[in-house]
């Protein structure tokens, strides 16, 4: 609805800036979570999630800023959910 009353480039700037700020607490709350925030920064670094997590927050923030082409690379994302999806279902 928001594309037709609003046009297609706010609708994506409107969404990008959603998916940051969703996608920023969701890295807090994970570094939280986790307990990483007593460790030390070699510690934090080791985490292969927090990476994961920090990149996506990068694609989202030069989605908004550099170009919109670079959300497509958050479509691998979606590739690894569906692909550990339907390795969980081949295995039961």
């Amino acid at each position: 609805m928001t594309i037709a009353l609003a046009g297609i480039v706010p609708t994506m700037y409107l969404l990008g800036s959603l998916q940051l700020v969703n996608k920023a607490v969701h890295l807090m709350s994970y570094v939280g979570n986790k307990g990483l925030i007593d460790k030390s920064w070699a510690e934090r670094a080791n985490d292969q999630v927090v990476w994961y997590h920090f990149t996506y927050l990068m694609c989202c923030l030069l989605g908004l800023v550099i170009h919109p082409f670079i959300y497509s690379l958050l479509v691998r994302s979606l590739d690894m959910g569906m692909s550990n999806k339907m390795m969980v279902d081949c295995v039961f």
